[in-house]
């Protein structure tokens, strides 16, 4: 199912290539936490990090559709929605009314148990994500009985809808080779794409690393993540990933930098090629670094990369999200990141 647009593409492409060279900020992806509630208690998610600050004071529709105005103006190309769960909002359908009025893609991220009660409201997406860790058993131990069976309606019923939908798997200690397959064979019977991004391990609170208190024994090890890339590379269907062995390439090299005491601190792009807002409109480098930079969404918006914004001067060891890793890969001009994205771009990619 594409939506593959060669002029997006080739702006984009010129925007990248602007901040690799000049150094200039060029926000492509907005990635916006519509709240910080969620339905679920995923093993792995420590919501408590986020929730007691998020969910008492969120930005109503009006005010995230003023923020959908100064998006378009500044240039951004694609807002993904988020959460927390973003459909446990009750103004979801005029938020959705509102993004998708823009000339940005809108993609909304979910673990699909309230997609039947909005799928004709989802129907304006560019793009659909729905949270799918394995097979039935793994996903339901990490996620909840039932809620594979909830997530794989949400899958068929947006296929049925015509809504562009691809699967986000959290990649853990679970995992098992069994798992990918499964993921493999889902995404090949339905035609779509998918993520496999391991775990988040902890987030940056005003510059300070905070490790999630429950990710330690289902962080996947090293070994892990290279047997999983070893299994996509011996298999066909390793075309339905996104990132492929590139993706997995990098979050080895990060796992092996956060082994050693005095590592390097790693490049990112965050705040000059992407940023995150939350559910308090308050603008982050990206959803990985809580309050770090924050400032609170007015109509100049980032001119400039959000570590400047703030003043100080942004620590970060890395992370495994996708969309950052690939952005700075591609305004670093790495071949590799450049010949996975070129091969994905038919795909409805996030």
């Amino acid at each position: 199912m594409s939506r593959f647009n060669p002029g997006t593409t080739v702006r984009i492409a010129h925007k990248i290539a602007d901040t690799a060279v000049r150094g200039t900020t060029n926000i492509i992806t907005a990635e916006i936490a519509l709240t910080y509630r969620c339905n679920l208690r995923c093993a792995y998610c420590d919501l408590a990090v986020f929730e007691e600050d998020g969910a008492r004071r969120e930005l109503s529709a009006e005010q995230f559709g003023e923020i959908f105005t100064r998006l378009e103006r500044l240039g951004v190309e694609r807002v993904n929605l988020s959460g927390g769960e973003p459909l446990l909002r009750e103004d979801i359908p005029a938020i959705l009314q509102a993004a998708c009025a823009k000339k940005f893609r809108v993609n909304l991220t979910t673990n699909g148990v309230f997609v039947p009660r909005y799928i004709e409201r989802l129907t304006g997406l560019d793009g659909l994500i729905i949270s799918i860790d394995g097979a039935g058993s793994t996903h339901d131990y990490l996620r909840g009985p039932g809620m594979h069976a909830a997530a794989l309606r949400a899958l068929e019923l947006s296929r049925h809808s015509r809504i562009p939908v691809m699967v986000s798997a959290v990649l853990t200690s679970k995992t098992s080779q069994a798992d990918v397959g499964y993921l493999l064979a889902l995404c090949e019977d339905m035609d779509i794409s998918c993520i496999i991004q391991p775990m988040t391990r902890g987030v940056y609170v005003r510059n300070r690393w905070v490790p999630f208190t429950k990710a330690g024994p289902l962080t996947p090890t090293i070994a892990q993540l290279r047997e999983v890339r070893g299994y996509l590379q011996k298999d066909p269907r390793r075309r339905r990933v996104i990132g492929g062995n590139y993706y997995f390439d990098e979050v080895i090299r990060w796992y092996r930098r956060c082994e050693r005491k005095s590592a390097p601190e790693a490049r990112c792009l965050a705040g000059k090629l992407f940023i995150s807002i939350t559910p308090q409109g308050k603008i982050l480098p990206c959803s990985m670094r809580y309050e770090e930079g924050s400032v609170p969404v007015g109509p100049d918006l980032p001119g400039k990369p959000m570590g400047e914004r703030s003043g100080k001067r942004m620590h970060c060891r890395g992370c495994s999200c996708y969309a950052y890793m690939v952005l700075n890969g591609l305004a670093a001009m790495d071949m590799n990141t450049i010949r996975h994205c070129l091969t994905s771009m038919t795909t409805a990619t996030p």
